[in-house]
């Protein structure tokens, strides 16, 4: 017979409604459906996987997935994975989703990650709806027993291909029990640090491999029972920095290790010379002057024997001398004449945009294939103090903008000044912001080509510099440098003062108005455009063209044959833009970009808000 309490439990369970399923689980690596390419296809490396299981995916339709976690091999990065892939977002790789029903399995290639390490998993189910899930890695595969044991008596491997290059490999050797079998794939990373003013490089890593010939530098593997070997060419690197490891197996299993390294051989006892009366180089010719004044740096080291092989890298460029019929290291290194006496060398190299204080890593290869490194600071100013960034000026128009001919545009002015332009008058001037540069004169084919036109108005010791507008950011740096007839340079920075950009633009959710479609030829499509209201007292001002861009797509007004339209209602100092959603989501930012008849440009940005997460 059961008892009241009994009962009353039963009519509670009976009457207690289903709990709704909602979870994300970690799945242990058993399977390798995809890579790191935009089509979906094993790659020799078992996948991450996580499976969720939620019934607010009960009745949904195609789903946009993104996974983010764990770490880029910069060890800076946060990695993101798409599905489907979005060319947008360079950094993301292929997600690979098998759903049925109520329930998705995701697979994605590893980078790294450690036991609690917490992933996000989103679900756009439509503009207007996301469902977010949280789960935590296990951070399987790290093993320990890894060893460092710094440059080794062979030289295996140099940095683009399998042989020798004068320079003896760094070593790294795993040991453990596990180890018994030949492995499939082999993969180093190093995190790349900025030291000081180092070279920078596409990338936040060095990496090698056995099997990437595409990005990877090559490395040598020596397998046997209990341990590995691995013989990679060294690069730049100080004692502390991390070395990880992974290793795929046959059956594409994989583990990770970490290495500690202790880079090569530093030295103390540099000295920097700057610009002194010595021009034995030109930018990439050992054997002939330029007309430049070289830099001058100094070295010295009892260990400085028998060096058949110098580098420099700093101020973001790259010098090297080889000898004759040797293969650069650096393919784009500059040139480099070491003049060596006993345990002391001077090196003379062409002078680059730097600063006092910047420093200089000098590599120098000895015979028996060993490397010394310095680091040497600049303390000679080769820089102007007096310049200032103008702006857009009325002073000079240009018919030409981004490359393209549109209406006319002031230009930017730049002013500098310096007591040594007094002196002499530079027969060259140079503009540079990433990959932007200007010079004038333009006296070669290739400098036609590689550089924008500018024009100068010189002073008695000063000088206004004129160049096209581009996209720049407040802030964005200008490098300038005047080049004078007894081959001293002079250098100075301009910071883009940003006025160009106004406040952010106003994302209108609500208004559903339909005015425009993607194609203007057709006119409304019978959907609601994406609206923005943009505020700045220059659109009182005529406007000739205005630009929209974002999500891989473009708009444009006035209406232009073969670009989506834009439609503008002007209310004083606003205007609000209407255009047709582009083929891929709209969820990221929209650059907008005016011209106005007056010669000036206007920016702003606008983003269009999340979805709300799903209840």
């Amino acid at each position: 017979m059961k008892t009241p309490f009994a009962i009353a439990a039963l009519i509670a369970v009976l009457t207690t409604p289903l709990i709704a399923v909602e979870q994300a689980v970690w799945i242990p690596p058993s399977e390798d459906l995809v890579g790191t390419s935009s089509v979906p296809a094993p790659n020799g490396i078992n996948d991450w996987h996580i499976r969720v299981s939620s019934d607010r995916l009960g009745g949904v339709g195609d789903v946009s997935w993104r996974v983010r976690g764990g770490l880029w091999y910069s060890m800076v990065d946060i990695g993101a994975w798409y599905a489907p892939d979005d060319p947008l977002f360079p950094w993301s790789t292929l997600l690979k989703v098998d759903r049925s029903g109520t329930q998705a399995d995701l697979h994605f290639d590893p980078l790294l990650a450690w036991p609690g390490d917490v992933f996000e998993v989103h679900a756009l189910v439509s503009s207007e709806k996301k469902i977010v899930w949280r789960t935590v890695s296990n951070g399987e595969g790290w093993l320990p027993k890894a060893a460092w044991l710094g440059q080794g008596d062979r030289d295996v491997v140099g940095p683009a291909e399998h042989s020798s290059d004068g320079i003896r490999d760094w070593i790294i050797r795993l040991e453990h029990p596990f180890l018994s079998k030949a492995p499939a794939l082999v993969d180093v990373w190093l995190p790349y640090r900025p030291m000081g003013s180092r070279l920078s490089r596409v990338g936040c890593f060095d990496y090698w491999s056995s099997h990437d010939r595409r990005s990877g530098m090559p490395l040598s593997v020596d397998s046997r029972s209990g341990v590995v070997t691995l013989s990679i060419n060294p690069v730049l690197a100080c004692g502390g920095d991390e070395f990880f490891v992974r290793i795929a197996w046959p059956d594409k299993s994989w583990n990770m290790w970490k290495a500690v390294g202790m880079g090569s051989e530093w030295a103390t006892g540099g000295s920097w010379f700057g610009q002194d009366e010595q021009d034995y180089v030109g930018q990439y010719d050992a054997s002939r002057g330029n007309g430049v004044r070289d830099w001058h740096l100094a070295v010295e080291s009892p260990k400085l024997v028998s060096p058949v092989r110098w580098m420099v890298r700093g101020a973001k460029c790259v010098w090297e001398s080889v000898e004759p019929g040797k293969k650069r290291t650096e393919p784009a290194s500059m040139a480099l004449m070491p003049l060596v006496r006993g345990s002391q060398a001077d090196l003379y190299f062409e002078p680059a945009m730097e600063r006092a204080g910047d420093t200089f890593y000098v590599t120098a290869v000895l015979a028996d294939g060993s490397l010394v490194n310095w680091g040497v600071t600049s303390t000679r100013q080769v820089r102007g103090n007096d310049v200032s960034w103008l702006g857009q000026t009325p002073d000079v128009l240009s018919a030409r903008v981004d490359g393209a001919v549109t209406n006319m545009v002031s230009q930017w002015c730049i002013s500098v000044s310096d007591e040594r332009l007094a002196a002499q008058s530079p027969y060259r001037w140079s503009v540079s912001s990433g990959a932007n540069k200007w010079r004038t004169p333009r006296e070669s084919d290739t400098e036609l080509k590689e550089f924008r036109e500018m024009h100068v108005s010189a002073g008695q010791g000063a000088a206004r510099l004129f160049i096209d507008p581009v996209w720049a950011r407040p802030g964005d740096q200008f490098d300038i440098q005047a080049s004078l007839p007894d081959g001293t340079i002079v250098q100075w920075t301009a910071l883009a003062d940003g006025a160009e950009w106004a406040r952010a633009g106003q994302w209108l959710s609500g208004d559903s108005s339909d005015y425009v479609g993607i194609d203007a030829a057709k006119g409304p499509d019978q959907q609601p455009d994406l609206a923005v209201r943009i505020s700045d007292d220059r659109l009182r001002d005529p406007l000739a063209r205005l630009e929209i861009t974002g999500n891989g797509w473009r708009w444009l007004w006035p209406e232009t044959a073969g670009v989506s339209p834009v439609h503008i209602q002007f209310e004083g100092g606003d205007a609000v833009l209407h255009f047709a959603p582009g083929p891929q989501p709209a969820e990221n930012a929209f650059t907008i970009k005016a011209i106005f008849s007056t010669g000036f440009i206007k920016y702003w940005q606008a983003i269009k808000p999340e979805p709300p997460a799903g209840k």
